[in-house]
């Protein structure tokens, strides 16, 4: 009686939340500890110029995987996220470059305008 080998042909699946999740927090913890190196400003400035860049980068690269067929996208929830943590600018500039992405979906431009005021009193409010 032979004994089967086991078939490890299966592809280990990768929630897209938690790839785009991961790739956001490392891109943004590295930009910003470059920029901490070169720049010596305050912490939260060089955080939000940080996680707008990736904010914006993320957005257009979603587009770009919109128009393509079958192609694995940003997930929504992540590129809240990245607004909520400051990149209303990227966010706001990714949606409205041309051609305009996630214009139409009314709880983008909620977010975006909830994470302004937030940003907005953090930086105004203290």
């Amino acid at each position: 009686m032979q004994q089967s080998k086991p078939q490890n042909n299966s592809k280990h699946y990768r929630s897209p939340q938690l790839v785009y999740g991961l790739a956001a927090l490392i891109a943004t913890l590295v930009l910003g500890f470059i920029a901490n190196r070169w720049l010596q400003w305050d912490f939260y400035w060089i955080w939000l110029v940080v996680v707008n860049v990736v904010t914006f980068v993320f957005f257009r690269y979603d587009k770009n995987q919109a128009q393509k067929e079958g192609a694995t996208r940003v997930p929504e929830i992540i590129l809240f996220a990245l607004m909520l943590a400051g990149g209303v600018i990227g966010g706001a500039a990714g949606m409205l470059m041309r051609p305009h992405h996630k214009t139409h979906k009314p709880m983008f431009w909620i977010v975006l305008s909830v994470a302004t005021a937030l940003h907005a009193f953090l930086i105004f409010g203290r």
